[in-house]
């Protein structure tokens, strides 16, 4: 299903407007080499303030905080899809989830694989298409999924299964092809739910909360959210797919701030799937189909 506004965004591919990478704060472009970037789709930064960076070539690409290539490699397997989310851990290795293998891989940040978590399936501690994953501070790993099933699961710290919970539907705790999670500093699960344009609030164990946004294109309304990600004082920021746009909301639900239109200039974006703030509280979006990072700065003080 593709949102209303993507016919904006390839109006002004066709029109071969020129991609504005020409302030430091703008950075990348597409190819399939090292340093390039085809699609950028999830962004963290290490403690070290390197960037990891996970794009539609099946790679992890390490880059310094202005863009240099570090270091990269490939996903073990690369011909049936590609990886959807990043995250870190507690101990800051680096967690992907490789959407179509059905599976999430554990690397080192020097991209030694250490662990692998699931299989294909739809049965409890498999998974269909996992998107998005995040790790607590006592090592237990949660995921959201879609496909056959739209559901989130929880694993322990060894990798294995706890506890599942969701199904697909519009519903409290339901999902439609949810994209991207987070852990807030309150202990709160946040969910970017992209096709039911919200995001949804849960406890660890899985109890629905609330929930913010609806369909539409105003401040507060969501259209396709892709990611999530909070800062030091607990706001949301939510990068919307089908907007073109970053939103951030406080935890009661208030839009404090929407940034963003579809184009190729700064603070323009064309069909966004990752957005992160960082240690400093900038906001780096991984803005997909220009092929590049933007570094938006500090948007609420």
């Amino acid at each position: 299903m593709k949102p209303a506004l993507v016919s904006i965004g390839l109006a002004l591919l066709l029109a071969g407007c020129e991609l504005d990478n020409s302030t430091p704060d703008i950075w990348g472009e597409s190819g399939t080499w090292r340093g390039a970037i085809h699609q950028p789709r999830s962004i963290e930064e290490l403690p070290s303030g390197e960037l990891v960076v996970l794009d539609r070539t099946d790679r992890v690409q390490i880059f310094s905080s202005t863009g240099e290539f570090v270091r990269g490699w490939h996903t073990p397997e690369t011909g049936r899809g590609n990886p959807r989310g990043l995250a870190l851990d507690r101990n800051n290795n680096i967690l992907v989830a490789d959407t179509h293998y059905g599976q999430v891989l554990r690397y080192d940040p020097d991209g030694k694989l250490l662990q692998i978590i699931g299989q294909p399936g739809d049965e409890p501690g498999s998974f269909c298409l996992v998107t998005g994953i995040v790790e607590d501070a006592s090592g237990f790993l949660y995921t959201i999924e879609y496909g056959d099933r739209n559901r989130m699961q929880k694993f322990d710290s060894e990798g294995n299964f706890v506890k599942e919970w969701g199904s697909v539907g519009t519903g409290p705790g339901q999902f439609q092809r949810a994209q991207g999670i987070d852990l807030l500093p309150s202990g709160e699960l946040v969910v970017a739910d992209s096709v039911n344009h919200r995001l949804q609030f849960l406890t660890r164990e899985g109890e629905y909360l609330d929930s913010i946004g609806e369909f539409g294109m105003e401040a507060g309304q969501l259209n396709y959210p892709y990611d999530v990600d909070h800062d030091k004082e607990g706001r949301i920021y939510a990068i919307e797919f089908g907007n073109h746009r970053v939103q951030v909301f406080n935890r009661e639900g208030e839009s404090l701030l929407v940034l963003g239109e579809a184009g190729r200039g700064k603070n323009q974006f064309y069909q966004p799937w990752g957005v992160t703030v960082l240690d400093s509280g900038e906001v780096l979006v991984a803005d997909t189909y220009n092929h590049r990072i933007h570094n938006l700065g500090i948007l609420v003080q």
